[in-house]
C-alpha cells in the first residue's frame, strides 16, 4: 500500500506498481492521479513530507479469507484529510529465473524454469 500511496503522492511512478498490483488497480491509481482526485498537486511540484499535500498511511488492517487471498482495509491522510481504504490481495504464481548461470533457452533468453507465489493487490477502493 506504501507504493500506492506514493505514486498517488507523485513521489514514484505508477511503473514501478509492477507486479505488486493488477493492471486495472494500475489504471484506477494513474487516473486518481492524473485527475487531482484528492487534490494533492497545489504547485506542480511532489509535496515534502512536512506539506499538508504528503500521503501518510496511518493504519492497515488484513483479513485472511484464506490461503492465498486477503482483504486489506484501513485509514490514511491525504492533503490534510483522513480517508478510508479497502482492497484485496491475492498470491499469485510470477515466473521467474532459476539461479545459477544461464542457460539459453528458445529464442535466446534465459530459462523461465520456476514460479514462485507472491502478493498482487487485486482490487482497491477509497472513500
Amino acid at each position: 500500500m506504501r507504493a500506492v500511496f506514493e505514486v498517488i503522492d507523485r513521489r514514484r511512478g505508477s511503473a514501478q506498481l509492477g507486479g505488486a498490483a493488477a493492471p486495472d488497480v494500475i489504471d484506477q491509481v494513474d487516473a486518481v492521479v492524473r485527475h487531482d482526485a484528492f487534490g494533492i498537486v497545489g504547485s506542480g511540484t511532489a509535496p515534502t513530507t512536512q506539506q499538508s499535500g504528503c500521503t501518510r498511511i496511518q493504519r492497515v488492517h488484513a483479513q485472511l479469507c484464506d490461503v492465498s487471498a486477503a482483504e486489506i482495509f484501513g485509514t490514511c491522510l491525504i492533503g490534510g484529510r483522513i480517508r478510508v481504504f479497502a482492497g484485496r490481495v491475492e498470491r499469485k504464481p510470477v515466473r521467474v529465473r532459476a539461479p545459477g548461470p544461464r542457460t539459453p533457452a528458445v529464442g535466446g533468453r534465459g530459462a523461465l524454469e520456476r514460479a514462485e507465489y507472491r502478493w498482487q493487490l487485486v482490487s482497491l477502493e477509497f472513500c
